[in-house]
């Protein structure tokens, strides 16, 4: 019967068609849309490192004063701690209710150096990252055969400029470049 009815009123069946579609098209262009939409990441990191440290020592002295000041910030839902020989990885998650990030970050940074106070001396951080929102769009690597570690530094961070140079290029970080250091040891026999 219906479309016996949209036969016999074609001008009406074509009219409904009509806005139906317009409708179609005003919601669809009054919908929200980015291209790189926002993500609101809920975890962060907090790492710590001491070189050579064993694994049960870092837990012990590295990772458990670090998690005894982050359990007291309210806001947190689940602490994770991953040890491992010479350093250790604190995942924070906070509840889904709370509203300011970036304030519960911030009091993190806080406890974290609080017990960063504590930590043995030649310890590397704590360090806090809770920079994931932002989605990598390139991942870049460079070899150059036959060149040194200390050959590619300076080349690599002129790249790197020149890539912060570029429009829409937030954030640039190299990875694998080891800091150069010079070793002196001493003949005893010589030296007296």
């Amino acid at each position: 019967k219906l479309t016996q009815m949209a036969m016999r009123s074609s001008r009406l069946t074509l009219f409904a068609a009509a806005m139906i579609l317009i409708g179609g098209i005003v919601a669809f262009l009054g919908f929200p849309s980015q291209e790189e939409p926002s993500v609101t990441v809920r975890d962060t990191l907090v790492s710590v490192a001491y070189p050579g440290m064993p694994s049960e020592q870092v837990e012990n002295l590295l990772a458990r004063p670090i998690e005894e000041q982050l359990r007291e910030l309210a806001g947190i839902k689940r602490i994770v701690t991953t040890v491992r020989p010479g350093s250790a990885i604190v995942q924070l998650t906070a509840y889904d209710d709370v509203q300011d990030l970036p304030a519960l970050w911030q009091r993190v940074r806080a406890k974290a150096a609080e017990a960063g106070a504590q930590l043995p001396a030649g310890t590397l951080g704590p360090f806090v990252d809770d920079d994931f929102g932002r989605v990598s769009v390139a991942s870049i690597a460079v070899t150059a055969p036959g060149f040194s570690m200390s050959e590619m530094r300076g080349p690599l961070r002129r790249m790197r400029e020149q890539l912060y140079g570029l429009p829409g290029v937030e954030q640039v970080k190299l990875f694998g470049l080891q800091d150069e250091r010079v070793y002196v040891s001493f003949d005893r026999a010589r030296m007296t």
